[in-house]
This record gives C-alpha cells, sequence and structure tokens, in this order.
C-alpha cells in the first residue's frame, strides 16, 4: 500500500499553456477538434502519458462524429463564428461544482489579462447554476455567447486555455488564484 500514500510531485512539471487556435470545431462538451485530432489540453485524462490513458478514444471518436455529421448531415447543428472575434472556451466534458473551481475558473484566470478582448462560450446549461452565474459577475468585462443546448461550433479564432492534465490533481499556484479571487470579492462587498 505504500505507493497509495507516496507523495505526487508531478504537478510541478505541469506547464499549463494558453493557445490561439484557427478554425476548429468544438463540440458541446468543449472537446476540440483541429486537423482531425484532439487540441491536447482541452480535457483532462486525454493525454496517454499521464495519469489516465482511458479517454482520449472515446472523446475523440466522439468529437469527430458530432463534427462529420454536423459538416456533411443533417441531423446535428452547427453554429460558424467565423466573424475576426477571439471565442474563449474553458468548459469540458465534465461539469460540477468541483470542476468549476478546480477547471473552468482557473481556466478564466489564466486569460484575466485579455478578458476584454474575448467572448465567452457560455453552455445554456450553464444559466441554472446560481455559482456559475455569480462568479462570472466578477468579470464585467467579459462578453458571452450562449451556446444553446445540442448545438456544436465551428470557430475561427478560439483561445483555450489548457486543463490540468487529469482529474484528481490539484496545482497548487491555480487553487490559491481562484482563493484570492473569492477572498477579494468578499473584502470589497465588505468595503461596500
Amino acid at each position: 500500500w505504500k505507493h497509495l500514500f507516496k507523495p505526487d510531485y508531478k504537478y510541478k512539471t505541469v506547464d499549463l499553456k494558453v493557445k490561439e487556435l484557427k478554425n476548429v470545431f468544438v463540440n458541446q462538451s468543449g472537446l476540440v477538434l483541429k486537423n482531425g485530432l484532439l487540441v491536447k489540453g482541452c480535457a483532462p485524462n486525454i493525454d496517454f502519458s499521464n495519469y489516465d490513458k482511458g479517454f482520449y478514444f472515446q472523446h475523440w471518436r466522439k468529437a469527430t462524429e458530432q463534427m462529420l455529421v454536423c459538416k456533411y448531415g443533417k441531423s446535428l447543428e452547427a453554429i460558424k463564428l467565423d466573424d475576426n472575434r477571439k471565442y474563449l472556451v474553458i468548459h469540458s466534458p465534465w461539469f460540477s461544482y468541483y470542476f468549476w473551481l478546480t477547471e473552468c475558473l482557473p481556466r478564466l484566470l489564466m486569460v484575466k489579462e485579455q478578458l476584454h478582448k474575448l467572448v465567452l462560450l457560455f453552455p445554456a446549461g450553464w444559466k441554472k447554476f446560481p455559482f456559475v452565474n455569480q462568479t462570472l459577475e466578477m468579470f464585467p468585462q467579459l462578453q458571452i455567447y450562449e451556446i444553446p443546448f445540442g448545438k456544436h461550433l465551428f470557430v475561427k479564432n478560439l483561445v483555450m486555455p489548457e486543463v490540468k492534465p487529469w482529474t484528481p490533481m490539484f496545482i497548487p499556484e491555480q487553487v490559491l488564484e481562484v482563493r484570492e479571487l473569492f477572498f477579494d470579492a468578499i473584502r470589497n462587498e465588505e468595503i461596500q
């Protein structure tokens, strides 16, 4: 059982980047396809070299089928965002309060200096979560594009902050940044 209690220092080697991508397909779950392949960092648990090696093929297959049906079929609808605005994706196939705090918000904070230039891709299902909407109110400069239920996107200009490589992982710097975001909001509310 020693291996279960051994410290895991892999997070120290994780260097998440913000990618600017051209002409990509984004499915309703936030999976991003470029040139027929999933873009590295669009979802946790898809990198073969890391913790959980089981989800790349399943996600790739689903997103590829959706892209092909949107492009050549009639049963799935897609929206083309081919204007010159830059769209931001922070969602991925898993979503809950945990993923909001450990995945979505850190991705949003990775581009906080650019938010005035970006349009957030906002899944329609997020409207029913008060914690999402209350958090996004802290970013008044952020423009939002609501993705209707069941719609997929072809995006000309996409900004994609990479997500942590695997689900049961915390990157201390990201956790502290999310913590500070909330503490600052509480302090500002007390002042008013």
